[in-house]
C-alpha cells in the first residue's frame, strides 16, 4: 500500500545524524509498502526562503524542505512562527506529491509535530486515516520525575493522537505512560528495529586478551549516568584487573568523564574513552566485547541495548522503561538506576558468568523481536487493520 510517511526527526544536511534511526525503521516498512518519506528543516544559511529536495533513500522516497528560520531574538515568537512556516512548507510538498502521484492508502505520523493539522485535513476532507508513531521518551521522564512541567509536550502527543487510527510506542513503558496521562487508549507496542549485519560475528574474538566491557551512547549525564558507570568500573577494578570498559561516543560531558576516571585512577588503565566512531568500527568493538553496559535513568526504548543482543552480546541494564520489554535471565540483567553497588555486583557477576550466556541464541532472540523483516511486517499488518476499519 502507498503510505505518506510525516517524519519529525529524519537524517538532513543540517543534521546528518537527526532521528537516523527513523531511517532504518522507515526502510524496514518500505519492504512491504511503498513509503514516501516527508521532512522539514530549518536552515539558517539559506539565502532563499527556502529550498525544496527530493531523493531515495534504498527503497524510500524522500521529500524535503530546508527553510530560512524567522528569528526576532524572543524565543517563544519564533518557535510558534517557525512551527507555522514548517507545517506549511509541509502541506504544499505533500499536496505536491498527491497531485503527481497519487494520494496515499494512510499517512503515518512519526513523533509529535503541529503538522498532524494537515494529517486532520486528509483525515476528515478525503477520508484518509492516519497512524501516529512517539519515540520520544517524555512522558517516561514525567513519571520518573525528570521532567517536571512538560504541558506543551503532553498537549501536543494528545493532539497527534486525537483523531489518530492507531498510536504506536515502541514499549510497555510508554504505552502505560500514554494511559496515565490520558494520551491515548488505542496504542500498539512495535519494537524499534535494529538495521545492522549480524552475519559473520566472531565469537572467538570475544575470548582474546581481557575482557571487554563496551558502552555506546551520546553520553549524556541526565540520561546515560555515565559517571556512574565509571565509579561502578573503578570499584570493581580495585579487587581484579581481568576486564576493561570500553567507551564510545561523545558528547558535551565527554572531558569531565575522562577527568572522573582520571581522577580515580583507571583512565587510560582500566576505562578507554573513544569518542565516535564509525559502524564499521563500532561493529568491531562488540564483537570484541563480552558484553554491554547500560546504567541510564530512563529511557524509551534503548536501541543500543537491542544491539548488543542483536549481535549476540548479553548486556547490563537498568529497569528504566524500555529495556525490561526484552532484557531478561537469558539474556542480561537488570539492575536499578543509580544502584551503583548492584552495579558492580552485576559487573562481578557478568564477568564471571558470560558463558552461561550464547552468542548465537541471543542472536536468534533478537532477531525474532528487532529485526526489520519483524518490524516492518508488524507495521504492514497494522496499515491493512486500520484499512479494514475505516
Amino acid at each position: 500500500m502507498k503510505v505518506f510517511f510525516n517524519s519529525t526527526w529524519f537524517p538532513n544536511r543540517i543534521n546528518k545524524g537527526e532521528g537516523f534511526f527513523m531511517k532504518h525503521y522507515t526502510d524496514a516498512i518500505s519492504a512491504y509498502d511503498d513509503v514516501t518519506v516527508f521532512y522539514a528543516t530549518e536552515d539558517p544559511a539559506l539565502k532563499q526562503a527556502s529550498e525544496y529536495v527530493r531523493g531515495n533513500n534504498n527503497e524510500v522516497k524522500t521529500r524535503g524542505v530546508y527553510f530560512r528560520p524567522f528569528s526576532s531574538g524572543i524565543k517563544a515568537l519564533d518557535l510558534i512562527v517557525n512551527s507555522i512556516k514548517r507545517t506549511l512548507h509541509l502541506r504544499r510538498i505533500i499536496r505536491q506529491e498527491c497531485r503527481e502521484t497519487g494520494r496515499p492508502d494512510i499517512f503515518h505520523l512519526s513523533v509529535l509535530s503541529p503538522s498532524v493539522v494537515i494529517l486532520w485535513y486528509y483525515k476528515f476532507i478525503h477520508g484518509i486515516p492516519y497512524v501516529y508513531s512517539e519515540h520520544w521518551d517524555i512522558p517516561i521522564r514525567v513519571y520518573l520525575g525528570e521532567v517536571k512541567s512538560w504541558l506543551p509536550y503532553r498537549t501536543g502527543m494528545k493532539l497527534c493522537a486525537l483523531f489518530t487510527s492507531r498510536a504506536i510506542v515502541c514499549s510497555r513503558a510508554m504505552k502505560d505512560t500514554f494511559k496515565l496521562y490520558g494520551l491515548s487508549d488505542n496504542v500498539d507496542i512495535i519494537s524499534s528495529v535494529v538495521y545492522l549485519n549480524n552475519k559473520g560475528i566472531d565469537d572467538t574474538k570475544r575470548l582474546a586478551g581481557k575482557k571487554i566491557i563496551l558502552h555506546v551512547s551520546s553520553l549524556g549525564e541526565a540520561q546515560k549516568n555515565v559517571s556512574g558507570m565509571v565509579q561502578a568500573i573503578a570499584e570493581v577494578s580495585k579487587a581484579r584487573s581481568d576486564f576493561e570498559f570500553h567507551v564510545l561516543g561523545y558528547g558535551k560531558e565527554f572531558d569531565s568523564l575522562n577527568r572522573l576516571a582520571a581522577s580515580l585512577g583507571v583512565l587510560d588503565k582500566t576505562i578507554f574513552f573513544h569518542g565516535f566512531v564509525s559502524d564499521e568500527e563500532k561493529r568491531q568493538w562488540f564483537e570484541r566485547s563480552l558484553f554491554h553496559l547500560l546504567f541510564s535513568n530512563f529511557e524509551g526504548y534503548s536501541l543500543v541495548t537491542a544491539e548488543s543482543i542483536y549481535y549476540g552480546r548479553p548486556v547490563i541494564a537498568t529497569h528504566c522503561g524500555g529495556p525490561e520489554d526484552f532484557v531478561n535471565e537469558n539474556n542480561g540483567i537488570l539492575v536499578q538506576p543509580r544502584d551503583i553497588a548492584g552495579l558492580v555486583n552485576g559487573v562481578n557477576y557478568m564477568l564471571d558468568n558470560y558463558k552461561r550466556f550464547i552468542p548465537d541464541d541471543l542472536r536468534r532472540y533478537g532477531e525474532q523481536i528487532f529485526s526489520p523483516q519483524v518490524v516492518g511486517m508488524k507495521h504492514h499488518r497494522l496499515y491493512e487493520e486500520v484499512l479494514d476499519r475505516k
